[in-house]
């Protein structure tokens, strides 16, 4: 054999070999209580492990330390709930995703475990963030979001609710509210469903809801305007409102 065909050989030979070595290898498990876990390895190394209870799959990857990297756990059709960690074991942030988007709040938390930032996500833009001082308490400086003030469960009737708004706001702007039951998870109908107005010129806004033929979960949801009425082309969407109660 030529020099140069041992070398090609020799090159076939390490790629092949390289590829058996980084292979993935599927194992199937049975567990208890109908639980199926399927682990995948490389290099003999757990990577993921997939585990179905129920019907419902939790998908947990690793680090090369075998720690826990991630737990996906799936919901819903096209729902994740992500948590993420570091290599030593420590939660650093929680969300939801839905088609892969995050969507919903994502929680971002410091080494010792405690709640660092909270933020609302809505088509990749964070729509409100709330900023937490070591202490747990929220940073009001820094932080942009609304505080929504309304019992979690209510009878049916008509109830009053307010929200706070801590945000930048210059004095003598009108806050304009617009809710809607009728706003879908990803709020992309917030613009033409049909909503209910409430206002102010202060940043506490008072709603008003109807829930007489209503029971079960109802989903508050919309958004607040920031109207300068010396620029009405400032008037746009500026803080999203996700709120969700029970009704007995």
């Amino acid at each position: 054999m030529k020099f140069i065909e041992k070398i090609i050989f020799l090159l076939i030979f390490i790629i092949i070999l390289g590829c058996n070595k980084n292979k993935i290898i599927k194992e199937k498990h049975l567990l208890k209580n109908d639980t199926v876990e399927y682990i995948y390895k490389q290099n003999n190394i757990i990577i993921r492990t997939i585990k179905i209870f129920d019907g419902k799959p939790i998908s947990i990857s690793f680090f090369e330390n075998n720690a826990i990297k991630q737990r996906k756990i799936f919901l819903e059709k096209d729902k994740q709930y992500i948590i993420n960690y570091d290599g030593d074991g420590v939660i650093k942030s929680t969300y939801y995703t839905v088609n892969e988007k995050k969507i919903g709040w994502e929680k971002k938390y410091r080494n010792d475990g405690s709640l660092e930032e909270e933020m609302f996500i809505i088509n990749e833009e964070g729509k409100q963030v709330k900023y937490y001082k070591e202490n747990g308490l929220i940073d009001r400086n820094k932080s942009f979001y609304a505080e929504v003030l309304i019992k979690d469960t209510l009878n049916r009737g008509k109830h009053i609710g307010k929200i706070i708004y801590n945000a930048p706001y210059k004095e003598g702007n009108f806050l304009l509210l617009l809710l809607s039951k009728n706003i879908k998870q990803d709020f992309s109908n917030m613009l033409e469903v049909q909503k209910d107005t409430f206002g102010s010129y202060s940043t506490e806004i008072y709603f008003e809801l109807d829930t007489k033929n209503i029971e079960g979960s109802y989903p508050l949801r919309g958004y607040i305007m920031n109207i300068d009425e010396t620029d009405p082309k400032e008037n746009v969407p500026i803080m999203i409102i996700d709120h969700t109660i029970f009704i007995k």
